[in-house]
Order: structure tokens, then C-alpha cells, then sequence
């Protein structure tokens, strides 16, 4: 996973960049949530009641429906700030109108995606003809044959109109072009090796401090070895700083 950060500082890079970093993230976090949501289709033989199948089915396609939804609000974000970046910095002046332009279909798809009263009255909100409509199973098909999973691949027709794969490879080129101008990204990795890092350093004072407790041999109640000399360090010494003692 990234996470956003800033080496440059906040005044050397736009905030168009930022914004606009954060909304193709999205944006790409959503289109692998997309693919990934055919895992949960019925498989064959395991709902026998036609009803609950159905309705099984229904629930994966909502799914489908939403994380498309996420995936065209947070594209439709990123293109307003691409305007604003080209305007800003030259340099991405061409990448930026590419990504506007193949993605303008999505921007004519709004008003049908936000008013769904003309595909409600022509198909009933079928399901077959939003996977139809999507490209997922054949325009002539009746309905999604037997035995069939279902799959989302970049063939997937996002609002009808855009190809899965090549919106990803669009939204990836451009984060690509703004990881390498201004470095905005932290991965998961880095921090991974920091807290590696912490318990390295930490393990050995645990070890010494373990060796000094069983030099000692004495215990108390409880059966834990303690140390006169080690506690009358701690009580001589000067607290952390930023501890406050009672």
C-alpha cells in the first residue's frame, strides 16, 4: 500500500499535484476492488434454490455496480485536476490532456449513471443487461450461461463506454509521471524496514537487560528476578525527558 508524503516541501509542490495523486490512487484502488469482486459469484452447485441464487448474484453486481461508481467519481475528480496541474506546470501539459481527453466519455456518461429512470423503464434494472452493457457477457446472450463464473478483465466496459485496461493504464502512466517529478510516494515497504529497524535496536537492551536479572539470583514473590543495584540506578537516575513524575 502507498501512502502519500512530501520530501520536496509543501511549497515545491502544486497542490493540484496532491489532490490529483490522491483521486488516481483512488481511483486505481477501485479497479482492482472491481476485478476482484467476481470471486464471490455463486459457483455452480452451491445455492440449489433459484431464488437465493439470484438474489446472491444481485448482491455481487451491486457490488460491481459500486466499486464503479467509486472508480468514475474519483476519475472524473482527477480530470478536474488535471486541468488545473496542466495549467500550472508545463511539463505535464500533455499527459494531462491525453488523460482528459480518453477519459471524457465518462464525463457524457454522468447524467445517464445519475438518473437511472430511462435504463430502469427500458431493461428493469435487469442484470443481464448491465453485464450485457458492460461487456461482460456476449449483446446476444439472454442471460449468463449455466456453469459460467463470472470475470472482469480489462475487456470490462466501465459506464458502457471505457475499457477497463486501458483507463488502469492511463491513471497508472500519470502517477507514474508525478512519482517521478515529485516523488510523492511512501511505500508500505519503507515502513516495513523502519519498525524491522526499531526491534533490532531494541532487542538488545531486552537481552542484557535479561542477562542482569538472572546474574542476580534473587527473585521476589512472584518468581521474576529482580536486582538491588539495577533498582537503585533507576531510582538515582534523572527521568526521560517529557516524563512527568507524579
Amino acid at each position: 500500500m502507498r501512502t502519500l508524503h512530501n520530501h520536496l516541501g509543501d511549497d515545491e509542490v502544486p497542490a493540484a499535484a496532491l489532490l490529483l495523486a490522491d483521486h488516481l490512487d483512488a481511483a486505481l484502488a477501485a479497479a482492482e476492488d472491481l476485478e476482484a469482486t467476481p470471486a464471490a459469484w455463486p459457483q455452480p452447485g452451491t445455492i440449489d434454490d433459484i431464488s437465493e441464487r439470484r438474489a446472491a448474484e444481485r448482491r455481487v453486481i451491486e457490488r460491481v455496480r459500486a466499486f464503479e461508481a467509486v472508480l468514475i467519481g474519483r476519475v472524473l475528480r482527477a480530470r478536474q485536476r488535471a486541468h488545473e496541474l496542466a495549467r500550472e506546470e508545463a511539463i505535464f501539459a500533455s499527459l494531462a490532456r491525453l488523460f482528459v481527453g480518453g477519459t471524457a466519455p465518462l464525463a457524457d456518461a454522468v447524467t445517464e449513471l445519475g438518473d437511472a429512470s430511462h435504463a430502469d423503464f427500458a431493461t428493469g434494472d435487469c442484470l443481464v443487461a448491465y453485464l450485457r452493457r458492460r461487456g461482460v457477457i456476449d449483446a446476444e446472450a439472454c442471460g449468463m450461461p449455466e456453469g459460467k463464473a463470472l470475470t472482469i478483465d480489462a475487456d470490462f466496459l466501465v459506464a458502457g463506454r471505457v475499457p477497463l485496461g486501458p483507463l488502469v493504464d492511463m491513471i497508472v502512466a500519470l502517477i507514474d509521471a508525478l512519482e517521478a517529478e515529485y516523488d510523492l510516494y511512501c511505500e508500505a515497504e519503507e515502513d516495513e524496514a523502519g519498525e524491522a529497524a526499531v526491534a533490532a535496536s531494541v532487542a538488545p537492551d531486552a537481552a542484557s537487560s535479561g542477562e542482569d536479572r538472572e546474574a542476580t539470583g534473587q527473585h521476589d514473590d512472584d518468581g521474576v528476578a529482580t536486582s538491588e543495584r539495577h533498582v537503585r540506578e533507576l531510582d538515582a537516575a534523572p527521568p526521560p525527558a517529557g516524563v512527568r513524575l507524579s
